[in-house]
């Protein structure tokens, strides 16, 4: 990773793809056992365990319900790829590569939707290679037979992108005749761009689609999308066919609560007004020996100086355009807590090795 923050700026936080999720599970339960003094000769393997052994712990990931989500609406890589090989390795009974996977997955589908796909070609799980090849048809006939007839299609259905909503559609199709009328998941290369799923059209029938834009001229995919939300934007103003269930419900009206900002938007709010306390507080205690960390649903200053009077002023200040409650955590109080913020203080029988003092703001109540 490389980069720069820079000075008074707030915590960057990101998210990391592990390249290689076993390697990695193998690297931790070793370190893990040498945490506890466990000496381990040689690595840590997938294997057999011997009949009669003791079981000793269990880890149950999330459901495939919960796993879809995660995999679909932000457009996970890791989980994709992850789900492939593992879906593909409980297929055949043992673990395989992505060369073993891939016959195994296509001759599965096949089986199970009726689709051709002999011409198609699955480098992968995530779409990342360049290699992968699927046609529009091929794709709509998986999407038709994932609404009709797959057992989890429900759990599918709302796992996909929401427009205007969450995931990778969040900021597109934003408009009221627009906004949660498309499900769908992007696909976003150098030079390609796609989308495909599901929208709703002002009479309520559900359309399956897929639209595939390769060789974009340029280094960037973007030139793709606005043809692609024009595309769907039509769609949506169609009625193909008749439907009378639509004169009594009217499949694009909107009812009150749809106006109302989601949890999502309140989450990213909330957030958005963390990151701007954090801005100030540091703003307000540059050049003194502290450090500001954020924690999602607080923040942590560590002080390192003899004299608490200066956070504590700081805090004052900011507290005078925001609302926030302070816990002093430290071995003598020798400040005076009036006024705002209100502050709780937590005696502490030792100094911290990495401080004299933690400030730990939160919500106010």
């Amino acid at each position: 990773m490389r980069g720069c923050v820079a000075l008074g700026q707030w915590a960057v936080q990101q998210r990391l793809a592990i390249k290689n999720p076993l390697m990695y599970a193998q690297r931790v339960i070793k370190n893990q056992l040498m945490k506890a003094n466990i000496i381990l000769y040689g690595q840590v393997n997938l294997g057999t365990a011997p009949t009669g052994s003791l079981l000793i712990a269990t880890e149950h990931s999330k459901p495939v319900s919960q796993l879809m989500a995660d995999t679909l609406k932000p457009s996970d890589n890791l989980y994709a790829d992850s789900l492939y090989l593992h879906t593909a390795s409980q297929i055949n009974g043992s673990p395989l590569n992505w060369d073993e996977a891939q016959p195994v997955i296509k001759k599965f589908l096949e089986q199970q939707t009726g689709v051709d796909l002999k011409k198609a070609i699955f480098t992968d799980g995530s779409g990342l290679s360049r290699y992968n090849l699927v046609t529009p048809e091929q794709t709509i006939s998986l999407l038709k037979f994932l609404y009709q007839r797959f057992p989890l299609s429900y759990e599918y259905i709302a796992s996909l992108p929401i427009s205007g909503r969450d995931g990778t559609l969040q900021k597109r199709f934003k408009i009221p005749t627009q906004q949660g009328f498309v499900r769908a998941k992007t696909g976003t290369m150098t030079g390609m761009n796609s989308l495909s799923g599901y929208l709703y059209t002002t009479n309520g029938h559900t359309l399956a689609f897929a639209m595939y834009i390769n060789r974009l001229p340029g280094k960037s995919a973007g030139p793709g999308r606005p043809l692609l939300d024009a595309l769907c934007t039509y769609f949506l103003q169609q009625s193909p066919g008749s439907n009378h269930l639509a004169r009594v419900f009217g499949p694009h009206s909107r009812i009150k609560f749809q106006t109302n900002p989601t949890q999502g938007d309140v989450q990213r709010s909330h957030q958005a007004k963390w990151r701007r306390l954090e801005s100030l507080i540091r703003l307000a205690l540059r050049g003194q020996a502290v450090n500001v960390v954020y924690r999602g649903n607080e923040l942590i200053v560590t002080d390192n100086q003899p004299d608490a009077s200066k956070v504590w002023s700081a805090l004052r200040t900011v507290a005078q355009k925001y609302s926030f409650a302070v816990a002093l955590s430290s071995k003598v109080l020798s400040i005076s807590p009036t006024g705002k913020p209100m502050m709780l203080w937590m005696q502490t029988p030792t100094v911290s090795d990495i401080g004299q003092r933690s400030w730990i703001i939160r919500e106010a109540v």
